[in-house]
């Protein structure tokens, strides 16, 4: 919760910041994915319905924020394709900076053995996550 705090900053709803995260990470490129993509992965960490994801893209889309674009699919007039605007490239920068900056904090305070079995941990579950074995 700290590091998604760290994350989200001051302006970002938790949901905001987990669909950047998403697009940042599984997007094509880092800044472009399919809506299906960020709905399905979005599951993992939230219990949102579609009508609900909806609403926060188009939170996102609005003048006000402008992080992101909504366009149909090439492929499909029922799929839309979500693309990081350049202010979402750039709130996504402070995001990764933001949080490196917290991350280091933790670091500092920790043995290398330390920082190398949590890396080891971490690196596990999240094979396990990937999977889809935890969810037995």
């Amino acid at each position: 919760m700290a590091v998604e705090k760290q994350l989200s900053g001051a302006d970002l709803t938790r949901h905001q910041t987990v669909i950047l995260w998403i697009i940042h990470s599984k997007g094509e490129n880092g800044n472009t994915i399919h809506r299906k993509t960020i709905e399905r992965l979005i599951g993992e960490w939230y219990d949102l319905g579609s009508p609900a994801i909806s609403k926060v893209l188009r939170a996102m889309a609005d003048k006000k924020l402008n992080l992101i674009s909504i366009r149909e699919s090439k492929t499909s007039g029922r799929e839309k394709v979500i693309r990081l605007t350049k202010k979402g490239q750039q709130t996504v920068n402070i995001m990764m900076k933001r949080t490196e900056v917290f991350i280091k904090l933790i670091a500092d305070k920790l043995t290398d053995d330390e920082i190398v079995k949590g890396m080891e941990f971490m690196s596990r579950v999240g094979e396990i996550v990937e999977s889809g074995t935890a969810e037995k």
